[in-house]
């Protein structure tokens, strides 16, 4: 697939609906604060937030957003507060560029809709999904880990992930977090 740039307003308003509530996350190391926020996808991705969340990524925070809605009266992210399962995903840190490999030439899952490259040879492969089961969706993000080496902490529906546009501070000097969207197609759980 051809590389092209896919800023942090587009990730957001591809993958999600303008008015899916979601929470975006800030993780200031330095400063040991973390703040939550939650706002549409459409607010997020407003030139006036993405301005607060480029100050905030410049001054050391690493910028998370959550991968699936939460409900309207939401304040949190528990699991009872998830909307809608949108997104399946899997984070590859060990053997991540044999994991890789290994996903997009089985042909038991589809094509990841967007791998991300949060790191130096780590990457968050991204399935897009019309409709899901929070349950459902767990038990084969679980499974998907085990059989691809990914992080098996890291298959909660309600997991925050980072997004392309913005600078990973977990390493000096910071990593730009970069995405190529591989396919445009919404999955659901049967076709894995």
């Amino acid at each position: 697939p051809g590389r092209h740039m896919v800023t942090s307003w587009d990730y957001i308003r591809d993958n999600f609906e303008s008015e899916d509530r979601l929470a975006v996350v800030i993780k200031n190391q330095q400063r040991n604060q973390l703040t939550q926020r939650i706002a549409t996808a459409e607010s997020l991705a407003s030139p006036k937030y993405q301005a607060w969340l480029r100050y905030e990524n410049a001054q050391g925070g690493d910028i998370y957003i959550s991968m699936n809605p939460l409900k309207a009266d939401a304040r949190g992210r528990t699991k009872n507060d998830i909307a809608a399962v949108r997104h399946l995903y899997l984070d590859l840190d060990r053997y991540a560029l044999q994991s890789l490999m290994a996903i997009c030439e089985d042909t038991r899952v589809p094509n990841p809709s967007y791998v991300l490259n949060t790191s130096d040879g780590k990457y968050q492969v991204v399935w897009r999904m019309v409709d899901g089961d929070p349950d459902r969706a767990e038990k084969l993000q679980r499974a998907m880990a085990i059989e691809y080496a990914a992080d098996r902490a890291a298959t909660d529906v309600t997991r925050v992930l980072r997004i392309p546009g913005f600078r990973n501070h977990k390493y000096s000097p910071p990593y730009q977090v970069t995405a190529e969207k591989i396919s445009a197609v919404p999955y659901s759980l049967k076709d894995f």
